[in-house]
């Protein structure tokens, strides 16, 4: 993909979304990061960017959200208002029951974080490489 990528990333643990954003200025120089800490706060990014060059290529979510619905919840929402949208599950805890509720609420796919600093760097960066250089992905609402 040329150009810049607008990436969301949806994680209600603000370390978490530290850890992503300082590991993004090394892998990934044409990449462009927003954090939204819940579910609400995801929605409203994605309404209030729809149409202009910041509505993302692809958002990331952590598997774990806490509040109404979840992950899946928030997976099935965009799903539901942008089907073209790849939302993509970045997660801890690989569970395969969990994981096929991710898949079913519209998961594009499911990278497990690892174990440690260096599988968590190795895992985002093949994420990275994959939807953001590889990959051709579908056009942005209008």
């Amino acid at each position: 993909m040329d150009g810049q990528v607008q990436l969301l990333y949806v994680d209600d643990d603000e370390n978490d979304c530290i850890l992503v954003s300082e590991s993004l200025r090394e892998l990934c120089d044409h990449c462009i990061l927003s954090c939204a800490a819940n579910a609400e706060q995801a929605i409203d990014r994605l309404t209030g960017t729809q149409g202009t060059d910041s509505f993302p290529h692809l958002v990331i979510t952590d598997g774990s959200l806490r509040g109404p619905g979840g992950s899946p919840g928030l997976i099935a929402a965009i799903h539901e208002r942008y089907p073209l949208l790849p939302v993509l599950v970045f997660s801890g805890n690989p569970v395969q029951e969990r994981v096929d509720e991710f898949y079913a609420a519209g998961a594009n796919a499911f990278i497990y974080k690892g174990v440690g600093m260096d599988q968590f760097s190795t895992h985002l960066a093949q994420l990275l490489n994959h939807w953001t250089k590889l990959l051709i992905l579908p056009s942005r609402p209008k």
